[in-house]
């Protein structure tokens, strides 16, 4: 038997005769999205090389970027079947495995809305000054169990072994753990409005005014949980 008419007979799981629908529009803009963990549809337009603008197009035509698809397996090695379908291997691997002529691939479904869940950036400080070590995603019930809001600009602080989560908008100091420079040198400690109106940092139980004018409050630790 020739290799055409072996090809004619094998079932591809995707035909190899027929146009195949493969996802656009909004589908496509938060699977990239999910998929370079970026913050949102600019950082996105800006990262492929075309305008919000053109992101806007494609949510409202549904339209699928077949050359911009392309562009991306072969710069990234991500699969095609994962940027058509959200479905196969996210990251370049061999794909498929031949048996007797017919291509088998091995499957994995993308989580369901996981491009959806918010993106954390987490930091430590190294020689005073804040630096990115991770970003991932967490689902609601991380919120929920640490009784915390998430918010696009809050962020985690890896201290000690544990992950404290910075609530980014409480600047003002009432009494609490916050996250602070001075001199643009960062730390980590317990600071507390007094009834004199005036700042101060406790160090056990040592106190010292806080130079409001060399210091800057950058947000509250509101929770801790412990790395493992």
């Amino acid at each position: 038997m020739s290799d055409y008419y072996k090809l004619k007979n094998n079932k591809f799981r995707f035909p190899l005769d027929q146009t195949l629908q493969s996802d656009g529009g909004k589908a496509l803009i938060e699977r990239l999205i999910h998929l370079f963990k970026v913050k949102n549809r600019i950082e996105l337009a800006d990262l492929i090389g075309v305008s919000a603008g053109t992101l806007s197009t494609w949510t409202t035509r549904e339209t699928v970027p077949h050359e911009l698809l392309i562009r991306i397996h072969l710069a990234t090695g991500v699969s095609m079947e994962y940027l058509c379908f959200g479905t196969g291997l996210s990251y370049g691997e061999d794909l498929f495995q031949v048996n007797e002529s017919i291509p088998q691939t091995k499957v994995k479904t993308e989580p369901d809305e996981a491009y959806k869940m918010p993106l954390l950036n987490t930091f430590d400080i190294e020689n005073g000054k804040l630096r990115q070590i991770e970003r991932f995603r967490i689902d609601d019930g991380f919120f929920f169990i640490n009784r915390i809001s998430p918010r696009s600009d809050d962020f985690l602080l890896k201290i000690d072994g544990k992950y404290c989560f910075v609530n980014a908008s409480e600047t003002i100091v009432t009494k609490g753990t916050y996250l602070f420079s001075v001199n643009g040198s960062h730390q980590v400690g317990d600071l507390r409005q007094m009834p004199d109106g005036k700042i101060y940092f406790f160090d056990g139980d040592d106190k010292y005014p806080i130079n409001t004018n060399a210091t800057k409050i950058h947000g509250k630790v509101v929770s801790v949980i412990e790395a493992v």
